[in-house]
């Protein structure tokens, strides 16, 4: 009994049909797939050429760019270097004379020079300890060596560049490390100037005491505090 089904039965007659007949049908379908895509190019062929309509504009374009486009190209490069030099000034950093009437700051033009003399036996250190004073960014400390060995003398103290050049107010404190002591100690200094040049140089001893009154056992005092100068201080017992 043949139980092929509907789709098996239909491949057995198409492969029955006579061969002219298939290549008919195969034809038919050629046609059909071919026909729209050769209607869908035909418009390409027959479009318009404008060729022809373009050249003359390019004609009448020429003297404008032969007869305006040179000297437009000549006023516009002098603005451009006007404002190139303009730019070049402004980028220049201010000088002291512009901006601090004149004043002569000598080594503290980029910020304040500080010289501590360390006369006692004991060892400074920087930064200070944090229960006698915390560093703030306002201190305006650009550097501070880390530690002024007994009896010398440091040099290498910075401060920063103001905004307005010359030297920004500067705020240091290196404590004193004495390890008889039971008590915390410090020396404070701060310089500041107006844009005169006039200069204002202060210390001060700080103390965390455990008994009271608070007493210093230390003095510091300003040696030197000009503006074209380094400032000096000197710690003593």
């Amino acid at each position: 009994m043949n139980h092929s089904t509907f789709p098996q039965r239909l491949f057995r007659m198409w492969r029955l049909l006579p061969g002219p007949i298939f290549a008919l049908i195969l034809i038919l379908a050629s046609a059909t797939l071919v026909l729209p895509a050769t209607a869908q190019e035909a418009p390409a062929v027959t479009q318009p050429d404008r060729t022809g309509d373009a050249a003359p504009a390019s004609d009448d374009e020429q003297p404008n760019s032969t007869d305006h486009g040179t000297p437009a190209s000549d006023d516009a490069s002098q603005p451009a270097d006007a404002e190139q030099h303009d730019n070049d000034d402004a980028s220049k950093p201010a000088t002291t004379e512009q901006h601090a009437e004149g004043v002569d700051w000598g080594p503290n033009s980029n910020g304040w020079n500080i010289t501590l003399i360390n006369a006692t036996p004991y060892t400074l250190t920087y930064p200070p300890d944090r229960r006698v004073l915390i560093p703030l960014f306002t201190d305006n400390v650009y550097y501070g060596p880390p530690s002024i060995a007994p009896g010398a003398t440091e040099t290498g103290i910075r401060g920063r560049e103001s905004l307005f050049s010359g030297p920004a107010n500067m705020r240091i404190e290196y404590s004193i490390n004495n390890p008889t002591d039971k008590d915390l100690w410090g020396v404070l200094i701060n310089v500041s100037a107006s844009f005169s040049g006039d200069v204002s140089a202060s210390t001060d001893i700080n103390g965390v005491c455990s008994d009271m009154p608070c007493t210093p056992r230390y003095r510091a005092s300003v040696v030197t505090a000009v503006a074209n100068q380094p400032v000096v201080v000197k710690l003593v017992p």
